[in-house]
């Protein structure tokens, strides 16, 4: 705009005059371009290495239907934790295909640890059905401790500990809550 409004100058020296202000304009309009194609060519990177990450979160989706123990869990899980942390650390990729791409990178993440949810929830259920097994045991055992009937009473609490192995674990949680109040009971009838 400054060029334009200081007005005209004596012909003999516009053309030298407009051939040096337009070369040092290109000068500036090509650093611009480049510092913004090299800006694009960051942000085209992180997005081919976002679409890496997810190609590699959807083969983990694709196997977890498969996993049917806790350990199988744990590790997958840390798996797509370590995802997420190279996902983080990636940087941001072109707007519209960024907020795509994280769309279904969280949709992946989500249907994770939703399906990861459903299957502690019933193996939940599972341990508080032998909890609740393993307590009519303990309340049996309680109940036959004080017992002076050596013989019978023995044979009980020998095929309750028989019981309580068959009954399977309880869960981390409760497990020795339970085995040191049966063991307890046990340990006063033959102490």
């Amino acid at each position: 705009n400054d060029w334009e409004e200081i007005g005209p100058v004596a012909n003999e020296e516009w053309e030298g005059l407009k051939e040096s202000y337009w070369k040092n304009v290109r000068v500036l309009y090509d650093r611009i371009n480049a510092f913004y194609e090299e800006r694009r060519s960051a942000l085209n990177a992180n997005i081919e290495r976002k679409k890496g990450l997810l190609a590699e979160v959807e083969v983990l989706i694709s196997e977890i239907e498969a996993i049917d123990t806790s350990k199988g869990w744990e590790d997958a899980t840390a798996k797509l934790l370590k995802h997420q942390e190279a996902w983080k650390e990636v940087g941001f990729g072109p707007r519209k295909e960024n907020e795509e791409i994280w769309k279904k990178f969280r949709g992946y993440c989500d249907d994770f640890f939703a399906k990861k949810k459903v299957f502690f929830g019933s193996i939940q259920n599972e341990y508080d059905k032998i909890a609740e097994a393993k307590k009519e045991i303990i309340k049996s055992a309680i109940d036959l401790k004080d017992s002076i009937d050596w013989k019978n009473t023995a044979d009980k609490l020998v095929q309750l500990q028989k019981n309580w192995k068959k009954a399977g674990h309880a869960g981390n949680k409760l497990e020795q809550k339970l085995w040191s109040e049966f063991r307890a009971a046990c340990d006063s009838f033959f102490n």
